[in-house]
């Protein structure tokens, strides 16, 4: 065994160790918000990949379970073949970054996601990714920014809308199926049931994003 090998051991153990330390925090979120515990998880489980620990690292293993630990996902759900792809929830995060990155609530900036797959179930394209980038709905741009907030939120809804295609019923949806369109005033986005007049939605339905 080399001189490098020998010491890269204790090397990697003290960054388990220092990573371990950090993620305890992040157990502690129950009371927080589920972005800041997520980001959290997110952030360590990124940084012990950087430093080349492997997927079953317990570091990384624990990140990844607090992240599903907020989507509510079971370990059934997360074996059922997945019905939208990374990409699909980069691009929906760049959606509600243009569309909605001003707007203070979580539930708003969801309701953009649910609005293309609200679409996507009715057939308005046979993909996320043709729906999304359809020339003037939603606003897609390529070349936006991708917030880790709003990649948080899109993959939240992806995550509900996986379950609810696997037969699930409450889901936590914030916007109901029937809502395929919007339009915004600069400080909301007003979602409504009908291309021209329709109802208005009311946020009625429970929300998980708001304390």
């Amino acid at each position: 065994m080399s001189y490098k090998q020998l010491f890269r051991k204790p090397v990697y153990a003290l960054i388990a160790v220092v990573l371990a330390v950090m993620l305890l925090p992040v157990t502690a979120f129950a009371a927080d918000t589920w972005t800041q515990k997520q980001i959290r998880a997110h952030e360590i489980a990124n940084m012990a990949r950087s430093l080349n620990l492997p997927e079953d690292n317990p570091i990384i293993v624990e990140a990844k379970r607090l992240w599903h630990e907020d989507y509510g996902v079971s370990s059934d759900t997360q074996n059922e073949p997945p019905a939208y792809t990374d990409d699909d929830a980069t691009m929906l995060a760049k959606i509600i970054y243009s569309e909605g990155r001003g707007i203070p609530s979580d539930t708003e900036k969801a309701c953009l996601v649910w609005v293309v797959l609200n679409r996507v179930d009715a057939g308005y394209g046979n993909t996320i990714a043709e729906v999304a980038a359809a020339p003037a709905q939603f606003g897609y741009r390529a070349s936006a920014p991708v917030w880790d907030n709003l990649l948080l939120i899109s993959h939240d809804v992806l995550s509900r809308w996986q379950k609810e295609k696997n037969g699930e019923t409450e889901v936590g949806r914030v916007l109901p199926k029937d809502y395929l369109w919007y339009s915004g005033d600069g400080v909301h986005n007003y979602f409504r049931n009908s291309y021209k007049g329709g109802t208005r939605w009311d946020y009625s339905l429970p929300t998980p994003y708001e304390s």
